[in-house]
C-alpha cells in the first residue's frame, strides 16, 4: 500500500487551544490544591468540601482532558486504495474506497464558520472534518447521502490524490 497524500492538522485554532488548556490547567490546579490541603494539611477546603479522593480522580481527570485536547488532530492519509481520515483514534474514523468516491469539488464558504465549529462537525446535508485550515474539499461518495467536507492545507494536492 503505497501512501498518496499524508496531512496531520490541529483541530482548533492557537487561541481557542490555548485558552481550554489555560482553562483546565486552572482547574487542574485548583483540584490538586484541594486534595493537597485536604490530605496533607489536614484543612478542609470549603464549608463542604469534596472528599480528597474525588479531588484527586477530578484532578486526573482533568489532566487527561488536558492531554486529549492538545493532542486533538485530524489526520487524513490517502492511500492507493482508500481514504482514511480520523480526528484522534476515537472520534468520526472514516475508511472511504477510492472507487467510491464519486466526485471531488472545492468548498465554497468558511467550514468553521458553516459547521459552526471545529471537530468532526455535522451540518443538514453534510458530516465535516473541520479543523484550522481555511480551505476544504467536499466529497460525494457513493450510497451516502450526505458530503463529506475535509479541511485541507493542500486542496489542489489532495484532489489529485484522491483522482
Amino acid at each position: 500500500m503505497t501512501i498518496k497524500y499524508h496531512e496531520s492538522q490541529q483541530v482548533m485554532p492557537q487561541w481557542v487551544l490555548l485558552a481550554v488548556v489555560a482553562i483546565n490547567v486552572g482547574l487542574f490546579l485548583l483540584f490538586a490544591y484541594i486534595f493537597y490541603s485536604q490530605t496533607v494539611l489536614e484543612k478542609p477546603f470549603g464549608e463542604k468540601p469534596i472528599s480528597s479522593e474525588m479531588a484527586l480522580l477530578l484532578c486526573l481527570l482533568v489532566g487527561l482532558i488536558i492531554y486529549f485536547v492538545y493532542r486533538l488532530r485530524i489526520r487524513i492519509k490517502v492511500t492507493d486504495q482508500e481514504l482514511l481520515v480520523n480526528l484522534g483514534s476515537w472520534v468520526g474514523k472514516k475508511n472511504i474506497k477510492l472507487t467510491d468516491i464519486e466526485q471531488v469539488t472545492d468548498y465554497v464558504g468558511n467550514p468553521a464558520a458553516d459547521f459552526l465549529g471545529f471537530g468532526y462537525r455535522f451540518g443538514l446535508k453534510q458530516t465535516g472534518f473541520v479543523g484550522r485550515p481555511k480551505e476544504a474539499i467536499v466529497l460525494d461518495i457513493k450510497g451516502q447521502t450526505r458530503q463529506l467536507v475535509i479541511t485541507t492545507n493542500n486542496p489542489e494536492k489532495l484532489k489529485s490524490a484522491l483522482r
